[in-house]
Formats: structure tokens, C-alpha cells, sequence
């Protein structure tokens, strides 16, 4: 699946999923109040894991790095084509799935 950054603002952050690029989305993931975003603007995932909050020293680890302020998740994304991961730091997340994509 194929993702882009739809939107990017100081409310919301709105990652778009489809299959290809001619189709519409299939899954919008929009993060509410982000305060940090560690991202490409397009990338591809194929298998595995796509998306973990941190928890436990990983999140220490990442929170010395970025000085988050409490309240927050740290949402780290992994894509098919760098095995360095992105991070969206956001107060919450909602997920939208298309009508075609659930049948």
C-alpha cells in the first residue's frame, strides 16, 4: 500500500493509504494535535509490522531525544523501503477506512 501526508498542520496530521497512485484512499490515519513529526511525505508498505506506540524505555529513549511533553503517544512507522523508522508524536489517533475497503 502506498501512503502519502494528506495533511500537515499544527491540529492534525492525516496520512492517506491506497494501492495505487491513480486510486482513491482506502484508509485515511489522521493524528490528532501533533507536536513532533519525523516523516517522509510518501512511502510504501508491503508486510510486517507498519505501526507500534512506544512504550517502556523505547519511549524514554525516544522522549530524551525530543523532550515530549506528557499527554502525548509516540507513534512509530516502519515502511517497506528504509529500516529506519518515522515517528508522529500526536495527543491521539483516528482511523478511516474506506467503504471499498471493508466490502
Amino acid at each position: 500500500m502506498d501512503f502519502e501526508v494528506c495533511v500537515m498542520n499544527g491540529g492534525r496530521v492525516v496520512l492517506g493509504g491506497k494501492l495505487d497512485e491513480l486510486d482513491d484512499f482506502l484508509i485515511e490515519i489522521l493524528f490528532n494535535q501533533p507536536c513532533f513529526v519525523s516523516s517522509k511525505m510518501s512511502f510504501t508498505y508491503d508486510s510486517g509490522p507498519f505501526m507500534k506506540i512506544l512504550e517502556g524505555e523505547e519511549s524514554i529513549a525516544v522522549n530524551k531525544m525530543y523532550h515530549i511533553e506528557q499527554g502525548n503517544f509516540i507513534f512509530q512507522f516502519f515502511t517497506s523501503e528504509d529500516a529506519i523508522p518515522f515517528f508522529i508524536i500526536a495527543e491521539g489517533i483516528e482511523v478511516f477506512l474506506s467503504k471499498t475497503c471493508v466490502g
